[in-house]
C-alpha cells in the first residue's frame, strides 16, 4: 500500500517528530509506527506560535517577545514591515536577528497602560515583504489578576434541570509566595445559590476551593447571583464572581 501523507504546519517550526501508527487487518492489535521527521525553516516562521502574557498582577504592564524568522539554508528573505494590535495601545520595539543559520526580526509588545483586571484578548498582526505571507494573524492572551487569583470571575451553570443541584468549583490561591489570604470565607449576595470554601486534599495550604451550587429548590428562571469572596487581603478584601445560568420547569 502507499500512504500519502499532508504534515499541516500551521505554527509549527524546527525540528518536528511525529509518529504515524498503521493499523491492519491482519494484526489489529499491534499497529506498525512510521516516525516522520520534518523541518519547518521556510516561509515564515514565528516563535512562540502566540503572545501568552501569562498570570499578570494587576497594575503591571506585561511585555512579551516573539521571533518572525527564516532559515538561510531554505528560506526566503523578507523584512517585517509593521505590527499593529487594533483596538489596543502597545509598545512595539523591533529589533534584527542573527542566530546560525536564523535571520529575521524580534519584536517586543509591551502594554502602553496595565490592562484591566480579567481575561485579556486580542490579535496581533504582522505585515511582512513575503509574497506568501503579506500578512500573519497571532493570538494575544493574558490573564489580568489581584493578588488574590480565582480560577474565573464569572461562573456559567447553563441550564439547570428544576429539582435537581448543580455544583461547580473554582481554584482560589495567593497570587505568588509572598501574598497571605488569611481566612477565607464567600457567601450569596442574593441567595441563589449556595457557597462554601473548602481545602482539597493534595492541594498546597494556601489554596482553597470555592464551591458554587445551584440548589435543587431554586425556583425556575433565572439563577443570575453574585458571590462575595472575602479574604484579609488589604485592598481585596471582597472579590466579585458572578453566576450566571437558568433553572428550568420540572417538565422541561
Amino acid at each position: 500500500a502507499t500512504l500519502t501523507l499532508k504534515f499541516r504546519t500551521l505554527r509549527y517550526s524546527g525540528h518536528q517528530k511525529k509518529r504515524l501508527k498503521v493499523f491492519t487487518a491482519n494484526a489489529p492489535d499491534h499497529p506498525l509506527t512510521v516516525r516522520l521527521l520534518v523541518d519547518v525553516i521556510a516561509g515564515v516562521v514565528i516563535e512562540p506560535e502566540r503572545v501568552f502574557f501569562g498570570d499578570v498582577l494587576m497594575g503591571k504592564r506585561p511585555t512579551q517577545t516573539i521571533q518572525a524568522k527564516w532559515d538561510t539554508s531554505a528560506g526566503q528573505p523578507f523584512e517585517v514591515t509593521h505590527v499593529d494590535i487594533p483596538g489596543h495601545d502597545f509598545d512595539i520595539d523591533m529589533a534584527p536577528i542573527e542566530d546560525g543559520n536564523w535571520r529575521g526580526t524580534s519584536v517586543t509588545l509591551t502594554f502602553k497602560e496595565p490592562p484591566p483586571l480579567g481575561l485579556f484578548s486580542a490579535t496581533a498582526l504582522i505585515r511582512t515583504t513575503h509574497p506568501d505571507y503579506p500578512r500573519i494573524s497571532l493570538p494575544m492572551t493574558a490573564n489580568i489578576t489581584g493578588r488574590v487569583w480565582v480560577q474565573s470571575r464569572v461562573v456559567y451553570f447553563g441550564w439547570v434541570k428544576g429539582g435537581t443541584a448543580k455544583t461547580t468549583s473554582i481554584l482560589v490561591r495567593p497570587f505568588d509566595s509572598h501574598v497571605d489570604l488569611g481566612e477565607v470565607s464567600a457567601s450569596s449576595r442574593d441567595g441563589r445559590v449556595q457557597v462554601d470554601v473548602v481545602a482539597k486534599p493534595g492541594d498546597p495550604p494556601a489554596w482553597r476551593r470555592l464551591r458554587i451550587t445551584a440548589p435543587a429548590t431554586a425556583a425556575p428562571g433565572r439563577l443570575d447571583d453574585v458571590v462575595l469572596l472575602r479574604t484579609d487581603v488589604v485592598g481585596e478584601e471582597i472579590t466579585e464572581i458572578q453566576v450566571r445560568g437558568e433553572v428550568l420547569g420540572r417538565g422541561r
